[in-house]
């Protein structure tokens, strides 16, 4: 059961309590970043929040489903996330982080665009939610409307590493290198270090020299 105390929240399991900075045999939260680190996965997979039907408990599920999500747990999460909206039916970034995750684990690809068209909808100049939407449609293999999704967002989210990634990634599934590795060095400049985006710098940087 997990109760909420204004911005501070208390997880229980059997009865004992797992948050405020406690340690646990089965697993440590930090619940005011709503970070978790999981120990134990058996007790990740039977943690449960209960009592929280009423509308302004919203975010509860919402961020209790981006737990899940980003531990592994797609399915899960995405239906913690589905109840904030079913709570909240205007709430634009519900639909766009299960567009999102949908998208990042290739899979429900039509649900994906459509959930991200749908955040769109409500919040229309939103440049992250335009470039996830690039991103699902490059997950698609729609590399032309992916790309044009993209170049949009990178007008509106200059600062945003990844959106610059994904451009780049487009860029190259249409043969476009040199643009590819343009964005792609962007992304970098922009403080993405992943190592597979160094190996793709790289590789752009072999092919533009033929």
């Amino acid at each position: 059961k997990i109760l909420r105390y204004g911005t501070v929240w208390k997880f229980y399991m059997d009865g004992t309590p797992l948050g405020n900075g406690w340690l646990c045999p089965s697993g440590y939260a930090d619940i005011t970043s709503f970070k978790l680190q999981i120990t134990d996965k058996q007790w990740f997979t039977n943690f449960e929040i209960t009592n929280l039907e009423d509308s302004e408990h919203f975010m509860s599920y919402f961020e209790i489903g981006k737990i899940y999500a980003d531990n592994g747990y797609v399915e899960k999460g995405a239906n913690y996330i589905y109840k904030a909206i079913e709570l909240n039916p205007e709430f634009a970034r519900g639909y766009n982080a299960i567009g999102w995750y949908y998208a990042e684990k290739k899979i429900r690809l039509e649900e994906s665009i459509k959930l991200i068209k749908k955040s769109l909808e409500l919040d229309p100049n939103n440049g992250k939610y335009i470039g996830n939407l690039g991103y699902a449609y490059l997950r698609s293999g729609r590399n032309d409307e992916a790309i044009k999704e993209l170049e949009r967002s990178t007008i509106l989210t200059t600062e945003y590493p990844y959106i610059f990634e994904y451009l780049g990634d487009a860029y190259y599934a249409t043969k476009m290198i040199s643009k590819a590795l343009t964005a792609w060095q962007k992304s970098r400049d922009l403080g993405n270090n992943y190592q597979g985006l160094m190996e793709k710098i790289e590789k752009a940087k072999q092919e533009t020299k033929f």
